[in-house]
């Protein structure tokens, strides 16, 4: 973090494209940023993935284990990750998701924070954290992205802290789905549509610090007033947006 800050700081006046649509993402959760489907190649992409390796990581795969020395960070290439924390009463609490696009495994200390699980089929690109700090060092264009890449997950947080702390069951989880929702390419065109949830009611009742009842109780309530559809226990349909808009907000 202090090398991309301080890379950040000396070419400030030179920003990629690439750090420009993570700042414009900043503020989603950190599961969650938008992903040009037809923007053309990026050279920061480029780089690193010229030093990284592609892997496969099949559903229910440890990627990372909390405590392991952090050899490694990451960039998910396909499918979706969850990141969690084993508790001292053995419980397991479940911190972020990660998609498309997401970086994880950026320790400031020697030794991982958290776990990472593949929650379903995925790949990821993994670089070795010497490799990485190199270009950092070297190239000011990977500094700068990362910096952004930090902003973004401190907001993130923020986000998360509003979202456990101040909102309702049912504002939590109608919040959850409109990012997801919003988070899928064309999801903004009208109409219903489609969207898929690669994890358990499970975990995103870990997630949103409900029991999995509360969850699949909304989601009736939800299907009920013609919010949205319930095709299969892992995808949804969008019907009205405007009004999971409002009830998410707490408008409704």
């Amino acid at each position: 973090m202090a090398i991309a800050l301080a890379t950040w700081q000396s070419s400030h006046h030179s920003i990629p494209a690439g750090a420009l649509a993570l700042r414009a993402d900043a503020h989603r959760p950190g599961y969650l940023h938008t992903i040009p489907s037809n923007a053309a190649p990026d050279p920061v992409d480029t780089e690193l993935r010229r030093i990284g390796t592609s892997i496969s990581c099949p559903r229910g795969k440890m990627m990372i284990g909390e405590g392991d020395v952090a050899e490694h960070l990451f960039k998910v290439e396909s499918g979706a990750l969850r990141v969690v924390r084993l508790l001292p009463d053995g419980r397991r609490y479940s911190i972020n998701f990660l998609m498309p696009g997401d970086y994880f495994g950026l320790a400031d200390a020697k030794h991982y924070s958290n776990s990472v699980e593949a929650v379903s089929d995925a790949r990821v690109i993994r670089y070795s954290r010497r490799s990485f700090e190199a270009m950092v060092e070297s190239d000011a264009r990977v500094g700068q992205r990362f910096f952004f890449v930090m902003s973004k997950e401190l907001s993130a947080a923020q986000n998360r802290l509003v979202l456990l702390g101040r909102k309702t069951a049912l504002e939590r989880l109608a919040a959850f789905l409109l990012v997801m929702a919003n988070g899928q390419p064309g999801d903004r065109r009208p109409g219903a549509r489609e969207i898929d949830l690669p994890m358990s009611r499970s975990d995103v009742a870990d997630y949103l610090g409900l029991r999995i009842e509360t969850i699949s109780r909304i989601l009736t309530a939800l299907r009920k007033q013609g919010v949205i559809a319930l095709p299969d226990s892992h995808s949804f349909i969008l019907l009205d947006r405007d009004a999971l808009n409002d009830l998410s907000e707490g408008e409704a």
